[in-house]
């Protein structure tokens, strides 16, 4: 028997708070992320695309697109499949988002 699963997807922003976002997923879960935290266990350094999120102002700049986390203003450069340089603003997988974020309470 196949079963149509649904991928995780952020639908709904509802606050940023200090690093703390809080927002709706796709299984109609509240939840909230604290980046401060993630960052924090992520170790993020000088050396990561992640840094200037770090700054309150870059982090706010935050926005719902394809239902997960992106920030414009933090670009990140890949090479396509001609070997050139694509830029491409800043995601993160909701799925990720989900695993590291808690239950609103």
């Amino acid at each position: 028997m196949k079963r149509n699963i649904k991928p995780i997807r952020i639908e709904k922003i509802y606050s940023i708070n200090n690093f703390r976002i809080e927002c709706r997923f796709s299984n109609g879960q509240d939840r909230f992320i604290d980046f401060k935290q993630l960052f924090d266990d992520w170790n993020i350094t000088k050396n990561d695309v992640e840094y200037p999120l770090l700054e309150q102002e870059n982090f706010e700049k935050v926005q719902l697109i394809n239902g997960t986390l992106t920030w414009k203003n933090i670009q990140v450069v890949l090479v396509d499949e001609n070997n050139k340089e694509a830029f491409f603003p800043y995601q993160l997988d909701a799925i990720v988002l989900w695993e590291n974020s808690l239950e609103k309470v």
